[in-house]
């Protein structure tokens, strides 16, 4: 089980620098739905769903090949991030 609620304080801080952040706003909601907070989650993939969100667009890849630049899991065309 990942460590979800350090991801939620993540894509918080990603969501701080870029309001408009679909992955941030996807990220989010995905980690609040592990943890079956699903109000919020549902909330987060609202806004994701409002600024475009598609299923088509966002691609994860596991955050532990994002490690060594956390920001850069949220910028576009990083190549192990995105």
């Amino acid at each position: 089980m990942g460590n979800y609620n350090e991801a939620i304080e993540s894509f918080d801080k990603a969501i701080e620098l870029d309001r408009k952040s679909i992955e941030a706003w996807e990220g989010k909601g995905e980690a609040l739905k592990a943890l079956h907070r699903d109000t919020e989650a549902n909330q987060a993939f609202a806004k994701a769903k409002e600024l475009g969100y598609t299923k088509k667009r966002i691609v994860f890849q596991p955050l532990s090949e994002c490690l060594f630049d956390p920001f850069s899991y949220f910028i576009p065309h990083t190549p192990k991030c995105l």
